[in-house]
């Protein structure tokens, strides 16, 4: 998207620009002919005649990286630094406030991922962090076989409204037990195949409205989300509804909510059912 600016735009009234995304490639900016990039209100209370010329969305050059430290925590961010994969690097600026030691990982966000760059130190990892802006083109297998991950905190910084493929992508996180999703957007998926396949300890989601376990209308009952199901002498087979949002958005507890098997929730749920799911104690 472009757009040309001339002289007139100095005189009396001065529009201002809609505000270009802020999510990877963009960065929320529009570039001006210097080469600078502006905010819509920096443009509107800024521009003169000397600025005329075409504009059009900033691009953000950052690239998507990972880095393992030696806690086992596996964070992902955005960085204009230049990083290579799979090795060490001291104080590497994760984000404004914090930086982290440890090996990096790169290349994820378009790479292939039957090959993802920490294949090979998943049972070193413990948790998971998102602190920037990450847009990958799939998340299939992204966490598959993180045994001893016990916490993966999205943040809402993973972004996967164009991803197609989320199959197998918790797979084998055997040792997680709470799942915050309700930023995740299933809505574009056509493949989510063992999704949860063997996460045997998730007892607690949270599902919001961008999610759906059928994707973009998947009709092959084997391509869509299920939830494992519950065991253990402690609980029944059924997930139940503890936490609701009402229409101010705000989380309230239920009391004795819908009771679902994982087949049935994956067939009611939609964006009217938001909320958090746990498993019923028996």
């Amino acid at each position: 998207p472009k757009f040309a600016m001339g002289y007139s735009v100095s005189d009396g009234y001065r529009p201002q620009l809609p505000t270009p995304p802020s999510a990877s490639p963009y960065n929320g900016k529009w570039l001006a002919p210097d080469g600078r990039a502006y905010t819509p209100a920096q443009l509107q209370s800024g521009y003169t005649g000397s600025r005329v010329g075409t504009y059009t969305w900033a691009r953000d050059e950052s690239k998507a990286y990972a880095i393992l430290d030696a806690t086992g925590m596996l964070t992902f961010f955005r960085s204009n630094n230049s990083y290579e994969s799979w090795q060490n690097y001291t104080n590497v600026k994760v984000d404004a406030n914090n930086s982290i030691s440890g090996m990096v990982f790169g290349g994820f966000e378009t790479g292939n991922p039957d090959t993802l760059p920490w294949n090979d130190y998943l049972n070193d990892v413990t948790a998971v962090n998102f602190v920037g802006k990450i847009v990958p083109e799939s998340t299939r297998n992204w966490f598959r076989g993180m045994g001893n991950v016990v916490s993966i905190q999205l943040k809402g910084n993973l972004t996967t409204y164009d991803v197609t493929d989320m199959s197998r992508m918790f797979s084998g996180c055997s040792s997680l037990g709470n799942l915050d999703l309700r930023e995740v957007d299933s809505y574009n998926a056509q493949d989510m195949t063992g999704m949860f396949s063997n996460c045997n300890r998730l007892r607690t989601v949270q599902l919001g409205t961008k999610f759906t376990f059928k994707g973009a209308n998947i009709l092959e009952v084997n391509r869509q989300a299920l939830l494992p199901t519950p065991s253990g002498v402690a609980f029944t087979d059924k997930w139940q509804q503890t936490h609701r949002i009402n229409s101010a958005g705000a989380e309230v507890a239920v009391t004795n909510g819908t009771l679902y098997s994982p087949t049935e929730l994956r067939d009611a749920y939609d964006a009217s059912l938001q909320g958090t799911y746990s498993w019923q104690e028996g």
